[in-house]
């Protein structure tokens, strides 16, 4: 049977038309993201997570990227993504990172490295996609404690064309072990939250009732701190919207009552009607099980107390711990050990009305230095530079971290 020339034809133009959208639908479209590495999901439960919000929450171009679930896998921030190495050789792993960005044209990276994995990840992208990286160092896992090891951590840093460090003491820490430059970049608090003027309470300080602010991370943490304040005729408000994995009714007789969670609003509302704030934070003795967040880790909460309503503090703990670093050195609060006596004379201290207000003008002028306004793109213009834009954080830097205001 003869063939009709203008039927092959037609057959010919619908194979090519096929074939052609088959090879388009094959390579997915190219999009150019940034990417964050964090340990576990980007949330409002823990201060990485509020400040990387804080700071890009509303950058749509961004591939979240975490190594461990924490949180049930809850998140709203960028594109999550979770990539695991384990034990798996490094070939592995580059073939595991790209697999997973496949089709992503990656422009920059600022990794805050917890997990190995973490590590891992963000070598394999810059080996990948020779995208820029900066490394954010929040929290210790290599100097108190070794959940990185040096080789790993030595290669992130050298491939790294900006580092930061959340304290002044992580920061010189490590600097003197790595030998690579760092630079501050302390925590954000957000701008929108902060008074325009000195905000001080209405009601004359009865100096006897604060709230606690804070993660108490440690086990022991919350245990001391139901000692200190146990018949001490003082009483603390606690607004985690937990109880510190005690029974409710135990904590208000130690004179700790807990509330429900606050959102921002309602939790600035309470921070400005009360005389002072207790953070708990590290001993640094041969018990301490955080040293490494104590010691180096400056905690989100307490230059967000500070901003948002110069509320002066009292941190429990060490005196070398960098939480009570920073208040001596804005003279915003003191520090006093887990002792009852101790903080019963921090309390009447800070709560004597020219001391509170002298703190909270000091608060005031330091809270500025503190805006999140426009951070996330001095941090993207600085790795593109690979140093600071500016001096804004560097001149926070104290010269030395030695008491402003005293150990009570």
């Amino acid at each position: 049977m003869p063939v009709d020339p203008q039927k092959i034809d037609h057959l010919i133009r619908r194979l090519n038309t096929l074939t052609a959208s088959a090879r388009e639908s094959s390579i997915p479209a190219q999009r150019s993201c940034d990417v964050i590495i964090t340990p576990v999901e980007v949330n409002d439960s823990h201060g990485t997570g509020v400040l990387l919000k804080l700071l890009f929450g509303g950058d749509e171009d961004i591939i979240s990227i975490r190594s461990l679930d924490q949180y049930g896998g809850r998140q709203d921030f960028g594109v999550p993504l979770k990539i695991v190495h384990g034990a798996d050789s490094r070939d592995a792993a580059f073939a595991r990172v790209e697999q997973a960005l496949r089709g992503i044209d990656v422009r920059r990276v600022m990794c805050v490295p917890y997990q190995p994995d973490d590590v891992m990840t963000a070598i394999a992208i810059h080996g990948i996609f020779g995208a820029p990286v900066c490394t954010y160092i929040m929290d210790d896992q290599n100097i108190a404690v070794r959940g990185i090891e040096d080789g790993a951590m030595r290669e992130l840093l050298e491939k790294s064309s900006l580092r930061l460090a959340i304290s002044p003491e992580m920061r010189t820490a490590y600097e003197r072990k790595f030998g690579l430059p760092f630079f501050y970049l302390p925590p954000m608090a957000p701008a929108r939250l902060f008074p325009s003027q000195l905000h001080v309470p209405v009601t004359p300080p009865d100096a006897r009732h604060g709230v606690v602010i804070g993660n108490l991370w440690s086990a022991r943490w919350p245990e001391l701190l139901r000692r200190t304040v146990r018949n001490s005729g003082v009483t603390l408000s606690y607004p985690r919207g937990d109880s510190l994995g005690v029974p409710a009714e135990d904590l208000r007789a130690d004179g700790i009552f807990p509330h429900a969670r606050m959102e921002d609003q309602e939790l600035v509302h309470m921070l400005r009607s009360m005389w002072f704030a207790v953070l708990p934070s590290g001993t640094l003795d041969q018990f301490e099980d955080r040293r490494w967040m104590a010691e180096f880790s400056l905690p989100s909460r307490l230059v967000y107390m500070m901003s948002t309503s110069h509320i002066p503090v009292i941190v429990l703990g060490s005196r070398e711990t960098a939480a009570s670093h920073f208040v001596e050195q804005f003279a915003i609060g003191v520090t006093s050990s887990y002792d009852r006596t101790s903080f019963k004379k921090a309390v009447d201290h800070i709560t004597q009305p020219e001391v509170n207000l002298a703190m909270r003008r000091r608060g005031l002028l330091a809270a500025g230095r503190f805006a999140d306004t426009g951070v996330g793109e001095w941090i993207w213009q600085s790795l593109e530079r690979g140093g600071p834009l500016d001096r804004r954080f560097e001149d926070l830097m104290p010269e030395t971290v030695t008491s402003a205001a005293g150990e009570l």
